[in-house]
């Protein structure tokens, strides 16, 4: 089969099984006010594309696609501030994560809609979500475009870190992307022993 000429959403489909599982980035992000007196709310949003990318300075990437009409909300965001927060999503907080992926207008707090916490990290104004028992305070490096898609690489050094005490990835029941609208926990992990230098 000839990828480039397959359906988009076939494409999209066979990536998304293909290149799992995929770690959840549920990213909290603020808006900038738009005039004197306004505020603009925390928009909290779930994004699959995201990994580390190095250990010294640390440093991740989250992949955003660009819409047709406007960047969304969590790019925009990131562009006018240049800091977010990377939240963990375990199972018991599934359903939040994917209501949050809804769209609404921007100066939503979406704390609020959802029904969550904020709590403070170091090293960014953004907060993150006190449920999640995992966060990272990321500053932006770099915006890099990635032609010839419409899509955008963030590149952001992290600055701050919450870990809940006791954090364990399989123990907190960390969820993975491993395909569309499918999700899977690390419930079941092994080991191997390390072979390379």
């Amino acid at each position: 089969m000839i990828f480039d000429e397959l359906p988009f959403e076939q494409r999209s489909a066979i990536l998304a099984s293909v290149v799992a599982p995929r770690p959840l980035a549920w990213i909290t992000s603020r808006g900038v006010a738009v005039g004197e007196g306004t505020e603009q709310g925390v928009n909290i949003a779930p994004f699959n594309s995201y990994t580390g990318l190095a250990n010294s300075p640390p440093l991740v990437g989250v992949a955003f696609s660009e819409r047709e009409s406007e960047p969304k909300d969590t790019l925009a965001n990131i562009e006018a501030t240049g800091e977010f927060v990377l939240n963990i999503v375990t199972r018991t907080l599934a359903e939040a994560m994917n209501e949050s992926a809804r769209e609404y207008g921007r100066g939503t707090d979406d704390f609020q809609r959802l029904g969550l916490n904020a709590a403070p990290i170091d090293g960014v104004s953004v907060p993150r979500i006190a449920e999640s028992p995992a966060a990272l305070g990321c500053v932006v490096e770099s915006i890099v475009d990635l032609p010839p898609s419409r899509c955008r690489l963030v590149v952001a050094r992290v600055v701050g870190a919450f870990i809940s005490e006791g954090f364990d990835t399989v123990g907190a029941d960390v969820l993975a992307s491993v395909g569309p609208l499918r999700y899977a926990s690390l419930r079941d992990p092994f080991t191997l022993p390390k072979v390379w230098g």
